[in-house]
Order: structure tokens, then sequence, then C-alpha cells
């Protein structure tokens, strides 16, 4: 969703990680399985 912080997560010898941040009362029940479709 626009606005919603993406992340990706930096470190020597460390797998990466991506994070998407948000509120609580942000985006429905369904918000992470998407935010992870667009990520990839």
């Amino acid at each position: 969703a626009a606005g919603v912080p993406v992340l990706r997560s930096v470190g020597a010898g460390q797998s990466e990680m991506l994070l998407a941040l948000k509120s609580g009362n942000f985006g429905g029940p369904d918000f992470f399985a998407d935010a992870l479709k667009l990520m990839q």
C-alpha cells in the first residue's frame, strides 16, 4: 500500500530480511500476504 515503509536489512554474514511496517489500524487482514507478494 502507498505510504507503507518497506525495509531490507543489511549486515555482514547475515541473510537479508525484508520488513513491511504498518500501524495496527491500517490495512486489511491480508495486508502482510499482499506485501510479501509485492516485495518478491
